[in-house]
C-alpha cells in the first residue's frame, strides 16, 4: 500500500481540473468579448498585420518578423526535448529520489511513484514540443504565402491570416504546457506544492490574459463593439475599404 497515493491522485486531478476550467472559460471569453482578452486582441491585430503586409508588399519586414517567431519556437522546442532527456537520466539516479523523499509531506514515496510522475511530465513536454513544431510549420509556410498573395487571388489574405493564427495558437498552447509542467515539477516534492504552484500559475496567467494590468479598463469594449470589430475585420480581409477598424478613441 502506497502511503499518500490518494493525496497525489486528488491533488493532481484538482490541479489539472483547475487549469482546464480556466482555459475553457478563457476560450469562451475570447469568443464572446475578444477585445477584452489579450488573445482576442492579438488575433485582431494579427489580421490587420497580415492585411498591411500583403497590401503594402512589405515582404522583407514580414519575413523578418516571422523569422523571429520561428526562432522563439525553435528554442522552446529544443528545450522541451532536452528536458525529456534530462528527466530520463534522473530516473536512474537514486540520490535524487532520496532528496525528494526528505521534503515529502503528505504524498507517496517518490521511490515507488517517481516513474509515473516522470512519465506525466514527459508527456507534457512532448505535447509542448508538438505544438512548437506545428507553430514553426505554419509560420514557415506563411513566409511563402505573404510573398505570393499580392499576385495571385487564390492565395487570399484570409488564407494567410489563418496560417498566422494557427501558428500563434500552437505557440500559445506550447507555452502554457510549459507553465503546467512547472506545477508537475513541484509535484515531485509533494502534492501540496503542486496545488500551490497551480494557483500561482493561474493567477499569473489571469494577470496576463484579462486583468487591467495588461488591458486598461478604458480600452475594454462591449459585446456590441466587439461584433463591429469582427465585421470590419472580415470586410478588410475580403478587400472592402473601411475606415481604420481600431481607432483608439473608439476603444475608450
Amino acid at each position: 500500500m502506497l502511503d499518500g497515493l490518494l493525496f497525489d491522485i486528488i491533488f493532481l486531478s484538482a490541479s489539472f481540473g483547475f487549469y482546464t476550467i480556466y482555459h475553457l472559460l478563457l476560450m469562451i471569453q475570447v469568443r464572446r468579448n475578444p477585445m477584452n482578452t489579450v488573445i482576442g486582441r492579438n488575433h485582431h491585430f494579427r489580421r490587420l498585420w497580415t492585411k498591411q503586409m500583403v497590401d503594402g508588399k512589405k515582404d522583407i519586414l514580414a519575413v523578418q518578423t516571422l523569422r523571429n517567431m520561428v526562432m522563439s519556437s525553435t528554442l522552446l522546442a529544443s528545450t522541451s526535448i532536452t528536458l525529456v532527456v534530462l528527466i530520463i537520466n534522473i530516473l536512474v539516479s537514486q540520490t535524487i529520489t532520496t532528496i525528494l523523499d526528505k521534503i515529502r509531506i503528505i504524498g507517496a514515496h517518490n521511490s515507488e511513484i517517481l516513474i509515473y510522475k516522470a512519465f506525466i511530465l514527459i508527456i507534457i513536454f512532448l505535447f509542448s514540443f508538438l505544438n512548437f513544431a506545428s507553430s514553426i510549420r505554419y509560420v514557415t509556410h506563411l513566409a511563402f504565402l505573404l510573398n505570393v498573395s499580392p499576385f495571385y487571388e487564390e492565395c487570399s489574405k484570409d488564407y494567410c491570416n489563418k496560417s498566422l493564427i494557427n501558428g500563434s495558437n500552437h505557440y500559445t498552447v506550447g507555452v502554457r504546457s510549459f507553465y503546467f509542467a512547472m506545477c508537475i515539477i513541484l509535484w515531485f516534492f509533494d502534492p501540496i506544492f503542486l496545488m500551490i504552484g497551480t494557483i500561482v500559475i493561474l493567477y499569473w496567467l489571469y494577470i496576463g490574459d484579462i486583468s487591467h494590468y495588461i488591458i486598461p479598463s478604458k480600452e475594454k469594449v462591449s459585446k456590441k463593439k466587439n461584433k463591429k470589430f469582427d465585421i470590419e475585420n472580415q470586410e478588410a480581409l475580403n478587400g472592402v475599404d473601411t475606415q481604420d477598424p481600431i481607432p483608439l478613441k473608439t476603444i475608450k
